[in-house]
């Protein structure tokens, strides 16, 4: 595995002391100590893996896979992990963030695979923060993600997340013309692009998706890239730790770190990653000043734990991830507008 490298600290609703406590007396109360366990435990390993993976710094997507039930007479996109108690994918969404254009979105794409065909593919795009458009107060989003949903048979539909932090509208509308190019969306028009579903019949295999988005941010390609595969096994199984300490600790702060520190050991369980600090003096990774903790993969988990940010010092030197020579550079070695 490639030298293990990270951004945001990431963390889900799922992952809120608290409301993970809570959750979980909650299924234990309405099914009883082994069913939550049953409905828990893939939950919990599949929000480690995702988050994980937005933190680690590859190019490999976020693979997972959702599935056309029919639960009561409603039509449900049900993720792998909910599989126990039938959750639809519209049910871990704020109907407000980003103005309502996320659950709109995530709507929409629901009601298209839901009424698809087998090799029917559909992308969507949630692009990273645009300042002219959104408060700081509104997004916290510092990468692009950039969805593909593939529908297969039995009413399986694959699903693969590729992240860009250089995807900015501009990028990120072009992107979309690529896979669709009956989209009319201007190039700069955020809710545009924030309600658009393309559609293909064009097999996009990963790799085409990489090597498009690395292309229009001139982006080289990572080879070796990380072991992705390794990490989703160590999600699987430290998601018992987890899931342990919620049913044992009773302190939000020491089962925060707890959180904190497993997480950390999905990631790497021998950490060659930078590390600093955060409140609580629990190691966590981030590159120099990204420090915002969110989670904003299609299964629509917002923040919800915050973390101070230490001041960081730059120094002339050159960027390990765009390679740029003598720029100011930060002790995680990468330029500010690379962060």
């Amino acid at each position: 595995m490639s030298k293990v490298e990270t951004k945001n600290f990431a963390v889900s609703p799922m992952f809120d002391a608290g409301k993970s406590q809570s959750w979980y007396r909650s299924l234990n109360s309405d099914y009883g100590p082994d069913r939550a366990y049953q409905i828990a435990l893939p939950v919990l390993s599949e929000d480690l893996y995702s988050q994980a993976w937005e933190l680690i710094d590859t190019q490999k997507p976020y693979k997972t896979r959702y599935f056309a039930k029919v639960i009561n007479g409603e039509k449900k996109l049900v993720h792998e992990s909910d599989l126990y108690s039938g959750k639809d994918i519209l049910e871990g969404i704020d109907p407000a963030e980003r103005r309502g254009f996320v659950y709109a979105q995530i709507s929409n794409a629901k009601n298209r695979i839901l009424n698809s065909e087998v090799g029917d593919t559909f992308f969507w795009i949630s692009p990273k923060q645009d300042k002219a458009h959104e408060p700081e107060a509104e997004c916290n989003y510092t990468d692009t993600f950039t969805n593909k949903a593939e529908v297969g048979t039995n009413g399986v539909i694959y699903l693969s997340q590729h992240k860009s932090s250089k995807l900015d509208t501009k990028k990120s509308v072009e992107l979309m013309k690529t896979f669709d190019p009956n989209l009319d969306i201007a190039e700069n028009d955020l809710d545009g692009l924030l309600s658009s579903i393309g559609s293909s019949k064009t097999p996009y295999s990963d790799s085409m998706i990489n090597r498009t988005i690395c292309e229009l941010t001139n982006t080289p390609i990572l080879s070796p890239d990380v072991d992705m595969d390794a990490v989703k096994k160590r999600a699987d199984y430290k998601a018992i730790k987890y899931l342990r300490a919620i049913e044992t600790i009773t302190d939000p702060n020491e089962l925060t770190r707890t959180h904190a520190q497993i997480l950390l050991e999905v990631v790497d369980d021998s950490p060659s990653s930078r590390i600093i600090r955060d409140e609580y003096g629990v190691r966590i990774m981030a590159a120099c000043t990204n420090l915002l903790l969110r989670s904003n993969s299609v299964r629509g988990l917002s923040s919800s734990y915050a973390s101070s940010e230490e001041k960081v010092e730059y120094h002339k030197g050159d960027c390990e991830k765009c390679n740029q020579k003598n720029i100011e550079i930060g002790p995680c070695n990468i330029c500010k507008s690379c962060e």
